[in-house]
């Protein structure tokens, strides 16, 4: 506390007293100083994802999920490579009945396992759904990618 008294402009000051409350089960207040630090360093991704980890574990309704992609928006790394963001990002566009999208991220855990034909199965599902034909297009470009794996 005395640190980011006399320092309020350092962000790991924020972030390390999020980490500190995280650990002792204060997640509320954890992410009031996680955001504090995105408000210095905008471009912090491991904070970001600790506030979409806590928004994930409280979702609730449709708003909840609403807040969770908008973060999952600002960040910079891949996120078709981190299967734990997929998750989370599949869950939230179930909560908000965006099937076709759901379906898609669960192709790419299935994909990111190693698991191609169950990766298929996802993305014939988001197809047969889905009437967005720029979602149409995306879908074939992973499919295509997928039977392309498959053939290697």
């Amino acid at each position: 506390n005395e640190l980011i008294y006399k320092f309020p402009d350092n962000a790991y000051f924020y972030e390390t007293k999020g980490e500190i409350l995280l650990s002792f089960g204060y997640s509320n207040d954890a992410v009031k100083f996680f955001e504090r630090s995105l408000t210095i360093n905008p471009s912090n991704d491991y904070i970001r994802i600790n506030i979409i980890q806590q928004l994930y574990n409280k979702m609730q309704n449709k708003n909840d999920a609403k807040k969770i992609l908008d973060e999952l928006n600002k960040i910079k790394i891949k996120i078709d490579e981190n299967s734990n963001l997929l998750k989370i990002m599949s869950r939230a566009y179930e909560v908000l009945n965006k099937k076709d999208l759901m379906y898609i991220c669960l192709s790419k855990i299935e994909a990111n396992q190693g698991n191609i034909n169950e990766a298929l199965k996802y993305i014939k599902y988001a197809q047969e759904i889905t009437n967005d034909k720029n979602l149409l297009i995306k879908i074939k470009k992973i499919e295509n990618k997928l039977n392309k794996a498959i053939n290697e």
